[in-house]
């Protein structure tokens, strides 16, 4: 098995903070007002403790087991513990939030335990169910009931690998899967199970048509809710931390939009990393074709999803091309460009939302002899930009600002790209770890510090900084997106 090394990084903030001995235990422990918050990224592995402002008191990162292949969730399990325990370092929080990578999916059985590799998020797999799903669904032409989909996965499942699925009691997130081997309980956030749904909201009944497990997703629990103590028979890696209360948080993205203090009707916003999240708040449902509406937290719905066209698009470009995959090799390379550069379509590794086509391939067009590396370079990043311009267009929301977050915001000129490809500033939280501080505004909601997550986010505000566009890279952008759309409308018809 191709693992990542493990080296973490261990990081202090200069934010004094005093711990207490515990009378009980003789270890130190801070007041109830500290939370222990993980975050499992697709790029990076992040433990942090922070107190009842959202500040991050201690951070330990390291690169993340979901980069090894296959993904073993035993292994995932062991090195959260270990990261855990070394961000506390004798501190015992009052409670632990674990979000992760969405769509990572851990097929368990009646003892909890992983059955087999998970499924990682990229893994297109169920394509070939979409009509048996769509038909389910009473949703004939829907995308999204397809490759991708948590339930399309498992009968793809049940299809190859029988062995495993007959096994199988739960198919949880790996998050949820983590949370069950510490408290024994499998539960699903609400948000995330809304993606599964059927419109008469009668999952099991749709389960039963597709002659799926029932009760295989997990109880259906809201987050910022504890679902229990980590359990006296914990895995080794967690035993440090036994009756601590574990709270029930939703996905990466779903936390950062919090933790970016975004929440709020008519904001937009782009976690930009490895991978690209989009969103927009609305106090309606609404519909649009290959994009999820979903309930977000109370009176406020999210109309949007995960995309594959990030950063991980810019690192294969220069890991085939300049031997460098460091994103920002491609950006200097592409700095070199003549004004004339191709068209690209940049979805080297097939398109989620708002597609939901792993058959999709990148194109590069008009393509003249005196085109190189460098303008190469540049269409791939126009080409990337301009299809997340189109896609924030999608949401029916004209924005003011976009709020803009994830690991993409330090790589330079890349948050003036992404202003200059919508057309307004972006605007980025002055906390470094959205996600964490979202997972930790869950932890502070369920200990009762904050009556609810949106009180929690707007007292917790974080400050923002904005960049604004660059008049010359709206205007080549400008210049080149009709015929770019084009290019991409055909595609799609083909």
């Amino acid at each position: 098995m191709d693992r990542p090394a493990i080296r973490p990084r261990f990081l202090a903030s200069a934010r004094a903070f005093r711990l207490a001995p515990s009378p009980a235990t003789g270890c130190n422990h801070a007041v109830h007002t500290h939370v222990l918050a993980v975050d499992i990224g697709s790029t990076r592995l992040k433990a942090a403790l922070l107190d009842a402002t959202g500040g991050v008191l201690r951070l330990a990162q390291q690169a993340s087991p979901l980069l090894a292949t296959p993904i073993d969730p035993d292994d995932v399990l062991a090195q959260t513990g270990a990261l855990a325990r070394e961000v506390c370092d004798g501190v015992r929080p009052g409670a632990i939030a674990i979000t992760g990578a969405t769509r990572t999916t851990v097929l368990a059985g009646e003892d909890g335990q992983a059955i087999g590799a998970a499924i990682a998020l990229s893994d297109g797999r169920g394509a070939a169910h979409a009509d048996a799903l769509q038909a389910a669904y009473g949703a004939p032409t829907a995308r999204g009931l397809g490759a991708f989909h948590p339930l399309a996965r498992m009968m793809d499942v049940r299809e190859h690998d029988p062995a495993s699925y007959r096994r199988m009691r739960w198919a949880l997130d790996l998050k949820d899967w983590l949370n069950l081997q510490l408290t024994g309980s499998a539960h699903v956030d609400t948000v995330a199970l809304a993606r599964t749904q059927p419109p008469d909201a009668d999952l099991e009944a749709l389960l039963a048509r597709l002659q799926l497990r029932p009760g295989m997703m997990g109880v259906a629990t809201n987050a910022a809710r504890t679902i229990g103590p980590v359990r006296e028979n914990a895995p080794p890696a967690w035993n440090w931390c036994r009756g601590i209360p574990v709270v029930l948080c939703g996905f990466d993205a779903w936390c950062a939009s919090f933790g970016m203090g975004s929440v709020h009707v008519d904001a937009v916003y782009n976690v930009c990393g490895t991978t690209d999240v989009f969103g927009g708040f609305t106090q309606q449902h609404r519909h649009v074709d290959g994009v999820a509406c979903l309930p977000w937290c109370a009176e406020i719905e999210h109309l949007g999803g995960p995309c594959l066209t990030g950063l991980s698009t810019l690192s294969w470009f220069g890991k085939r091309f300049l031997d460098n995959p460091d994103p920002a090799a491609v950006i200097a390379c592409a700095a070199a460009a003549a004004d004339d550069c191709p068209i690209a379509l940049p979805f080297v590794h097939g398109e989620r939302m708002p597609f939901w086509r792993p058959d999709l391939r990148a194109r590069f067009l008009d393509v003249g002899a005196d085109h190189g590396t460098p303008e190469f370079a540049r269409a791939l990043i126009d080409g990337l930009l301009l299809f997340q311009r189109w896609l924030v267009g999608r949401l029916g929301t004209q924005p003011a600002t976009v709020y803009l977050g994830g690991g993409g915001i330090s790589l330079p000129g890349w948050p003036q790209a992404k202003a200059s490809a919508f057309g307004v500033p972006v605007r980025i939280a002055n906390n470094d770890e959205p996600a964490l501080v979202g997972a930790a505004m869950c932890a502070l909601v369920a200990l009762g510090h904050f009556p609810s997550l949106i009180q929690c986010q707007d007292a917790l505000h974080p400050g923002h900084r904005e960049v604004p566009p660059e008049a010359g890279q709206v205007h080549r952008l400008q210049s080149i997106e009709t015929r770019y759309l084009a290019y991409l409308n055909r595609m799609l018809a083909e």
